[in-house]
């Protein structure tokens, strides 16, 4: 999982006493086709239009900071696009390098990974000429150089995203689902942690990691295991060789296919939904077939309204995901009090998707599904309603289910924190009571 650090460019309010700050909104400008748009070093750009600027402009679909991607070019409606030819990305001559590497280790001998340049060696007189002032991995074995995530360092330090991975606990109950259904063929949108899993777990299942972490070159096969990728354009960074290569995944995968994607909480719902479709709709066409993949997207629970906007067979699943290296986004000390914030967004049934009783899960009968520890079932309602980890109460009035610390304001008509200014919601734009 990928979290944007860029600045934020989406809507912004909140209250202390009377003031209210609000910042540029950004949306994107759906397309059907994104292949005659000018092209950045990440693919096809997308179409943005700002509430700051009168007119749209084409921009990366990976970086909305100019510092991570520069380009920016006013979208004419009357102006035939210049195409030039496609930027090749600058990392590519380092990636084929580090695959041509990855292949000549041999099964015996000491191998050596550098973290600054992102190569493997096996010939240690190259530490000495090349390597002596980088941060070096000595002394690892071929089957140590299957399990990545051990040693590459999350990306904390780039200024677009930082890199965080699921806890052990997570990974046992989301490998606890394969286990369940027996899914012979899944598909990582991102999620490096499951694909490992998967490599490892002996469940009979093939997988193929789709990520846009060029490191990954010296440690999978670009034939067989990870191809390079950028989810929110549907771009494969080295072309035909790797789109025929994720073809032909989704010929062989006849009997299921699973997508499981941790998109960058910064990203735009609505690219992420039309990668999901566009692979839905190979999947199907190959094979003839009216169903739909499993999905399981990873996003917080605060997004609810915006994935389900774009893809309404999707629900939200009570299981709160952690991560290793992010105190926020994980239960215990230093953690938010109701516990993280991220949910996993399916159209799976819930019966089919058990949590661990261990934790407080309990299974809800009447919705027929897994819930957190302090999510009630409303009778009212006719379901379970609390979303962020702690229990709801239900509000006559308004006549829905609110968060414990509201309060029903008679000005307002609808449930708000005791110390709001009624002001605050003329503007139905800035808090949809239905999305509380």
């Amino acid at each position: 999982m990928r979290i944007k650090q860029s600045k934020k460019l989406r809507s912004k309010h909140f209250y202390n006493g009377k003031s209210k700050v609000e910042t540029s909104i950004t949306r994107v400008v759906l397309q059907d086709d994104l292949s005659n748009n000018p092209h950045c070093i990440h693919g096809p750009c997308i179409l943005w239009k700002t509430s700051s600027m009168s007119s749209p402009f084409y921009g990366c679909s990976s970086y909305r900071s100019r510092k991570e991607c520069p380009f920016f070019e006013k979208f004419a409606p009357n102006k035939q696009i210049h195409l030039v030819e496609h930027e090749t990305h600058p990392h590519l001559p380092f990636v084929l390098e580090r695959q041509s590497r990855l292949k000549a280790l041999e099964t015996r001998g000491e191998i050596s990974y550098c973290s600054t340049c992102h190569l493997c060696w096996q010939n240690q007189g190259e530490l000495k000429t090349s390597h002596q002032h980088h941060h070096v991995h000595k002394g690892l074995s071929l089957s140590q150089m299957k399990h990545p995530l051990s040693i590459l360092e999350p990306l904390s330090a780039n200024k677009g995203e930082a890199q965080f991975h699921f806890t052990k606990l997570t990974m046992n109950v989301i490998m606890s689902w394969f286990k369940k259904n027996k899914w012979k063929n899944v598909l990582c949108l991102g999620a490096p942690s499951v694909f490992e899993a998967l490599k490892h777990e002996n469940l009979g299942a093939r997988a193929l990691l789709l990520d846009i972490d060029d490191r990954l070159a010296s440690f999978y096969d670009m034939n067989e295991e990870w191809l390079w990728f950028n989810m929110f354009n549907n771009h494969f960074f080295l072309g035909n060789e790797s789109e025929r290569t994720f073809q032909e995944f989704l010929r062989s995968a006849s009997s299921d296919l699973v997508i499981v994607t941790d998109p960058p909480f910064g990203g735009k719902c609505e690219l992420i939904a039309r990668t999901l479709n566009a692979i839905t709709q190979y999947w199907r066409l190959y094979h003839g077939i009216l169903r739909v993949p499993q999905i399981f997207w990873i996003f917080p629970y605060f997004m609810e309204h915006q994935i389900i906007s774009c893809m309404d067979n999707l629900y939200m699943a009570d299981f709160q995901v952690d991560y290793t290296n992010h105190k926020t986004f994980q239960n215990g000390t230093g953690g938010r009090k109701s516990g993280s914030p991220v949910r996993v967004f399916t159209n799976v049934d819930g019966i089919c998707l058990p949590f661990p009783e261990n934790l407080g899960y309990q299974f809800c009968a009447p919705c027929e599904k897994w819930v957190s520890p302090n999510n009630r079932h409303c009778d009212i309602c006719g379901s379970c309603t609390a979303k962020n980890g702690e229990t709801y109460k239900h509000c006559r009035k308004c006549k829905r289910c609110v968060k414990k610390k509201f309060s029903h304001c008679k000005l307002c008509n609808r449930c708000a924190l005791p110390d709001h200014p009624c002001n605050l919601f003329r503007d139905k734009s800035i808090a949809d009571p239905k999305r509380q």
